[in-house]
């Protein structure tokens, strides 16, 4: 008889709803973080605040933490949130997705498989979504997991555009 993780296997079973809206690409990723409130007590109160606002406007939330670099090679990490709906026919709005990504003062946002940036019309798209502990490998540029290695998720993207 084999005993089950109890904190693995709810995290595994998010991980499917993860899966999901990863495959119908009807999701977001935000950050309420910034370099200047990061590690600080006002970072929880912000992420929870994001949280909040989506969850009003009906959307479903998990908490994630992502790592990413920038296109300098600086590597940043933060406290996300993954968005998305229960409901398969509905789509997301990307203008509310960009609206509070402004509201937060973030410089970018995952919307689909795409990365936005609030500022100007720049954006990248992913071409590859890599699932499990291979998503953690450092050339992985977007990596976000749920706090296991067998829920992670990262995105390799084609180019800035």
């Amino acid at each position: 008889m084999t005993s089950k993780n109890p904190k693995i296997e709810p995290e595994l079973e998010i991980f499917k709803r993860v899966k999901e809206a990863l495959i119908n690409q009807n999701f977001a990723i935000l950050s309420a973080s910034r370099k200047t409130i990061a590690g600080k007590p006002e970072e929880k109160i912000k992420t929870n605040q994001l949280e909040n606002d989506l969850l009003s406007m009906g959307f479903e939330t998990i908490k994630v933490y992502g790592r990413y670099k920038y296109e300098d090679g600086t590597l940043a990490a933060e406290p996300s949130i993954f968005a998305f709906l229960e409901n398969k026919k509905e789509k997301l709005d990307k203008d509310f997705i960009q609206f509070l990504a402004e509201q937060f003062r973030q410089e970018s946002y995952i919307f689909g498989l795409t990365l936005f940036f609030t500022k100007d019309d720049k954006e990248i798209k992913f071409n590859t979504i890599i699932l499990g502990k291979d998503a953690l490998k450092e050339e992985n540029y977007t990596q976000v997991f749920l706090g296991n290695p067998k829920t992670a998720f990262a995105f390799k993207w084609i180019k800035w555009l």
